[in-house]
């Protein structure tokens, strides 16, 4: 579901979720420190981004498996999610990942990279689209599709956009305590 989002810049994420992941961001570890290192991963168009550098964020990196900026933007790294970030240890303060854990084959490496990547103390905020939402229920009891996975994916033309691992609160939760 790709739509306008901050600036007209292209996401693909639910109403509201920028605002949330911001006012997250400026409420958790570091609060007001706008100079800290903080990574959106994956990053799409750049939407999140340019809320970030309008915000006061001086630090800011994109990350993600293609380049699609609709931003200008200096610090883009291409990495894939499925496998090691090309970030060192320890040099992140905030790991950001909006809508992204649902699309890769290996969340639970993912996870222990991010855990790699952070400082001491850093913070990780990753949202997720809710499955077990009663409209997702619903859809998944008489189509066998969840709510944002509304059809059978193209086996064929694996995509990177493709939602290959729906996850539920409380595996997203197993994971995150697993890895620390």
């Amino acid at each position: 579901m790709t739509r306008r989002g901050y600036r007209g810049i292209p996401i693909n994420t639910s109403k509201n979720t920028h605002e949330t992941v911001l006012d997250l961001l400026l409420l958790g570890e570091g609060g007001s420190n706008r100079d800290r290192v903080v990574v959106d991963v994956p990053c799409g168009a750049g939407a999140f981004l340019q809320r970030l550098r309008d915000s006061g964020f001086t630090r800011v990196v994109g990350v993600d498996i293609v380049d699609q900026l609709a931003i200008e933007h200096a610090s883009f790294a291409k990495g894939d999610m499925d496998l090691c970030l090309e970030i060192e240890d320890g040099s992140v303060d905030s790991l950001v990942c909006i809508d992204g854990i649902e699309h890769l084959r290996r969340p639970f490496d993912f996870i222990a990279e991010v855990r790699r990547v952070l400082r001491i103390g850093g913070e990780v905020i990753l949202s997720t689209p809710n499955i077990s939402s009663l409209r997702s229920r619903l859809r998944w009891l008489l189509t066998g599709h969840h709510h944002k996975c509304p059809a059978p994916l193209d086996e064929r033309n694996p995509n990177p956009l493709h939602h290959i691992n729906m996850i539920s609160f409380p595996e997203l939760r197993y994971l995150l305590h697993s890895n620390g």
